[in-house]
C-alpha cells in the first residue's frame, strides 16, 4: 500500500544512523588518547550522535503504530468489502422503492423478494421488472404506459374504462393491487398452455408440476394458503400474465 512505504523506508534509515555514531564514538575515543583537546569534540560528537539515534528512534517508533493502525484499517475494510463475511441474504432478488407520494398506496415502505425467471424469454423478464419497481412505487404513468403498449389488456372481468381508477378504487376499499401485482411478478413464471403467454404465479396453470406444495408456498399474500390450495378449482386469486414478446396482457383476479 501507498501510505506505509515511506514509513518502512523512514524505520530502515534509523539502523545505519546507530551504526555510524557507535563507530564515530569509538573512533572518537581513539582520537581523544592521542590528543588532549579531543575531549570537547568527542563530547560535541557524543551529543551530535545522540540526537541522531533519537531522531532514529522517532522515525522507526512513528513508523510501528502508524503501520500496524493501516493495517487494522485494511482489515476493517476487508471485512466491509463485497463478496466477505457471511450474508444470509445471499442470493436473493430484494426489489424495494422510494416510499411513493401517496402514503395511502399499499406498496408504502414495501419490498419484494423476486424469484428466479427460469427459461422465459429476455422480453418477459424486461417486462417483469419493469412493472414490479412501477408496483412499488405506485407510478401510475409506467402502469399506464405498459397498458397503453400492449395490444390486449385485462384487468377485471366487469369493469371496463380506466384500470389505474379500478386500481385506486380498490385501494380506497382496502384491497392491495399494487402491492398485490408486485407480490404476484416476483413469484416464480410458467409459461401457460398454448404457449403464447407467461403466468405469474405458476399455480396459476393448473398443472401437477406447477402446484406443488412448494409453489403454493409462494403465495405468501394468501391468508388460508391451506383453503385456496385444497379447493381443487385451480387458482383464482390476483394473477399476471405477460406475453412472450413482453406485452402486459393481464393483472385480474377471481373470474
Amino acid at each position: 500500500m501507498s501510505t506505509p512505504r515511506p514509513r518502512v523506508r523512514a524505520r530502515r534509515a534509523g539502523v545505519p544512523i546507530a551504526l555510524a555514531t557507535a563507530l564515530a564514538l569509538v573512533l572518537a575515543g581513539c582520537a581523544g588518547a592521542d590528543d588532549p583537546d579531543a575531549g570537547t569534540d568527542t563530547d560535541t560528537d557524543t551529543e551530535e550522535g545522540e540526537e541522531e539515534d533519537d531522531a532514529g528512534d522517532d522515525a522507526g517508533d512513528d513508523a510501528s503504530p502508524d503501520a500496524d493502525d493501516t493495517d487494522g484499517d485494511d482489515g476493517e475494510a476487508a471485512d466491509d468489502a463485497p463478496g466477505t463475511g457471511t450474508d444470509d441474504t445471499a442470493g436473493d432478488d430484494v426489489r424495494s422503492a422510494p416510499d411513493p407520494d401517496d402514503p395511502d398506496c399499499s406498496a408504502h415502505g414495501e419490498s419484494v423478494t423476486v424469484r428466479d425467471a427460469g427459461d422465459v424469454p429476455a422480453e418477459v423478464v424486461a417486462a417483469r421488472d419493469f412493472l414490479i419497481d412501477a408496483a412499488l412505487r405506485c407510478d401510475e404513468q409506467l402502469l399506464m404506459t405498459a397498458i397503453e403498449e400492449s395490444g390486449q389488456f385485462t384487468y377485471s372481468f366487469a369493469d371496463e374504462g380506466d384500470a389505474i381508477g379500478y386500481w385506486w378504487d380498490l385501494e380506497e376499499a382496502g384491497e392491495a393491487p399494487f402491492l398485490r401485482l408486485a407480490q404476484v411478478l416476483a413469484t416464480t413464471p410458467a409459461i401457460a398452455d398454448g404457449g403464447e403467454v407467461v403466468v405469474f404465479p405458476r399455480v396459476t396453470t393448473g398443472r401437477a408440476e406447477d402446484t406443488t406444495d412448494e409453489a403454493w408456498a409462494e403465495l405468501d399474500w394468501v391468508d388460508d394458503l391451506d383453503a385456496v390450495a385444497g379447493t381443487g378449482e385451480g387458482y383464482l386469486g390476483w394473477r399476471a400474465g405477460i406475453s412472450l414478446d413482453g406485452e402486459w396482457r393481464f393483472f385480474v383476479s377471481g373470474d
